[in-house]
């Protein structure tokens, strides 16, 4: 019965994640913030997905102005 109800809102913390990188205006800030959020990779995984010459230092402060 716990296992049900941790799982149940584990699905729900994940709608409200998607939900919001949804509703980020910028298509590269939503695909910054699912690599590093959803996919979990570190800074310098990000950059190297997103290229484009994009260091982890650009990403990661493009991903905290997007929070400020």
């Amino acid at each position: 019965e716990m296992l049900n109800s941790l799982e149940l809102e584990l699905l729900v913390q994940i709608a409200d994640v998607e939900m919001f990188i949804k509703s980020l205006p910028d298509s590269h800030m939503r695909r910054i913030v699912t690599l590093r959020v959803v996919d979990n990779l570190s800074w310098m995984e990000v950059a190297e997905k997103i290229g484009g010459g994009n260091t982890e230092d650009s990403v990661r402060m493009m991903y905290n102005r997007c929070f400020k």
